[in-house]
């Protein structure tokens, strides 16, 4: 892995071996960067960049919690209302076995995800108290990089000497059920010297308690308004998960192919060129492998799911646990080299021409990153397949 700075032509940050303090103001990027390895043309040695270290108890036990949380968050507010009116109604309906077998539902769904808080809670203080901060997010953040022993590689062309001072938007490919590898403090850190704000699906954000989870994140809808004002008003940087709601149901990596939504994925290059930033196309090796999400044959799901712009498909993690946990893979976060816009001081919107032309340019440069980086992954077979 090393080698003389003239002949790097990539660069390997591991996030899980980084001090726990990195994301702290007092940690400089140059100090960050100091750990970095590097590789020629050629890339990283086949299989050396997914492997997954030891973690300590108390890190994996916040993860399993705190990934049972992050889903609650999502499905325990429909559950609730739905057996709590079903017992309500039940009840006034004069039929008792139902609304026992009702409550008895919400009584369990409250116990269960209260004890999974709780247990959360108790070991995220703990790792509060022996890091020295007061914000639990950043508690998750850091044990997902433990993890999914989690590392970033990247181009020369985007080093994050060069890409933290302009403004950019970087979109991360595939989505898988949950994109956890943006839920991690290096984008703030390392890839934004100003602020750096990633995109949910807007739908999101009509969810109680889930919208000021997001907000408190300082996550926002990916609607185009927002984008713009984040990148030429605020002047910062925009995380896109590209493929959205329809990269949950590409499949896993069982198949030696990976599947990303990218054809008609034209809306975010259109945002680029009018906003005159580049666009850093990011692949995320293991996204797809962390569940397993249950696709019907009539395509359903998948319909309804893209429709409202949510998931509702049921889904297995970690040891086969419905709606549990992810298992335990490793995550490598390519970054590719970046798609540079013209320059458009007036901000006129584009012609369609030209968002083809770029768009065109974004699909090369992930299938490019793609294939420099799978046989260090340990794929050296598998085919990238653009839909």
């Amino acid at each position: 892995m090393g080698g003389d700075k003239a002949g790097v032509a990539y660069e390997l940050l591991e996030l899980f071996d980084l001090p726990d303090d990195y994301y702290k103001p007092s940690t400089t990027l140059e100090s960050i960067l100091a750990r970095v390895q590097t590789a020629g043309p050629s890339g990283f040695e086949a299989n050396s960049l997914n492997t997954l270290e030891k973690v300590p108890m108390s890190c994996a036990l916040e993860r399993i919690t705190g990934g049972i949380m992050y889903i609650a968050l999502h499905i325990v507010p429909g559950w609730v209302g739905s057996f709590a009116c079903c017992h309500v109604a039940a009840r006034w309906m004069d039929m008792p076995d139902v609304a026992s077998v009702a409550g008895w539902l919400l009584g369990g769904a409250l116990t269960y995800f209260g004890g999974v808080y709780t247990v959360w809670r108790l070991v995220s203080v703990h790792h509060m108290r022996e890091w020295g901060i007061d914000e639990p997010n950043l508690v998750s953040q850091r044990n997902t990089e433990k993890y999914f022993s989690m590392r970033a590689v990247w181009a020369k062309e985007s080093s994050p000497l060069k890409m933290s001072q302009t403004p950019a938007i970087f979109c991360m490919v595939p989505h898988g059920l949950l994109p956890l590898a943006s839920w991690i403090p290096l984008f703030n850190k390392v890839w934004s010297s100003k602020q750096f704000r990633w995109t949910a699906a807007p739908a999101l954000f009509s969810l109680p308690i889930v919208s000021g989870f997001l907000r408190d994140a300082g996550v926002m809808p990916a609607k185009a308004n927002h984008i713009r004002k984040a990148l030429t008003e605020e002047k910062g940087s925009v995380g896109v998960v590209l493929d959205g709601v329809a990269g949950i149901f590409t499949g896993s990596h069982s198949s030696k192919k990976e599947r990303v939504h990218l054809s008609n994925r034209k809306a975010i290059v259109a945002i680029a060129l009018q906003a005159g930033v580049p666009i850093i196309p990011v692949y995320v090796y293991g996204h797809t492998g962390l569940y397993d999400v249950v696709v019907d044959p009539f395509g359903v799901l998948k319909y309804l799911s893209c429709h409202f712009n949510v998931a509702l498909s049921p889904f297995f993690g970690r040891w086969g646990w419905p709606f549990g946990p992810p298992r335990r893979l490793p995550l490598l976060m390519a970054f590719g080299k970046p798609v540079e816009m013209p320059p458009n001081p007036q901000g006129v919107k584009p012609e369609r021409d030209e968002v083809d032309q770029y768009h065109a340019r974004l699909v090369a440069s992930f299938t490019e990153t793609f294939d420099a980086h799978k046989a260090a992954y340990g794929w050296p077979d598998t085919e990238l397949v653009v839909q």
